[in-house]
């Protein structure tokens, strides 16, 4: 195991307490030391050469685990700007990642595994399809459509 992390600039990446044994392993996705109250918990399974996720939230923030496979994390902001990190036990970090709102995030499996990555996921509010919080644009094509000349260069030309 490597003793740090990469760093993210969008997203907070943290390092799980990890108890390992001739057993297997465990990790500590969320406990007490959370970035926030979880009010929801769920397992996404990503096959190979696929990808989930791809959008983002106005409210929600998210925390993930990758606890079997691996899966690229691609995240990116209102701005444009756009970073990644390889996330699972298979590449030797036990890591999650908190995302906060206006995010853009997708999880790839692309790492060559035979079968499905498992991502956990821990939200800090309750899905509610009557209150849909999940926008599966970019952050700058969602202000492209409230704003037309936000990326045409309306506002941004000197």
């Amino acid at each position: 195991m490597s003793s740090t992390p990469r760093a993210l600039c969008l997203a907070r990446v943290l390092r799980p307490t990890l108890h390992e044994d001739v057993r297997g392993w465990l990790f500590e996705i969320a406990s007490a030391r959370a970035p926030f109250k979880v009010r929801q918990l769920y397992a996404v399974g990503v096959a190979p050469g696929q990808t989930r996720g791809e959008h983002f939230h106005k409210r929600k923030t998210e925390l993930f685990a990758v606890v079997s496979g691996a899966c690229c994390l691609r995240l990116r902001d209102f701005d444009g700007f756009a970073e990644s990190i390889a996330l699972g036990p298979a590449g030797g970090d036990a890591l999650a990642v908190v995302i906060p709102p206006g995010i853009w995030h997708a999880f790839t499996n692309d790492a060559g595994a035979d079968g499905d990555a498992v991502v956990i996921a821990a939200a800090d509010e309750y899905y509610d399809p009557e209150d849909e919080d999940t926008f599966r644009e970019t952050p700058t094509d969602y202000v492209s459509q409230l704003i037309p000349d936000f990326t045409s260069g309306g506002y941004w030309d000197g």
